[in-house]
């Protein structure tokens, strides 16, 4: 019986991821057909998205400044904790 249920679990994921990619492509299509083509603005956000990585180290940048110019121990490693996260999130996107 155990092994019925294993193999019905990995045939519902597989059909699962089949039919998720399938899914996106009609999204994709549906939204296409609501807004239309790609206007100008969409590059002016597109390039916006592009800086979102220099935007992002500029939190635990300012945090190591102020940490170190006001000796604040406790803040200077919350600093490096956060330059860590966004570092780690950037990798795994």
């Amino acid at each position: 019986m155990r092994h019925d249920k294993t193999s019905g679990i990995f045939i519902y994921i597989a059909i699962c991821c089949f039919f998720k990619a399938e899914a996106q492509t009609a999204d994709l299509r549906l939204l296409q057909s609501i807004n239309g083509p790609a206007a100008t603005a969409d590059h002016a956000w597109a390039n916006v998205s592009k800086v979102t990585g220099v935007v992002s180290m500029l939190a635990p940048v300012t945090m190591l400044t102020v940490g170190l110019a006001n000796n604040d121990k406790e803040l200077t490693v919350k600093a490096f904790e956060t330059a860590g996260a966004v570092i780690i999130a950037k990798g795994l996107a």
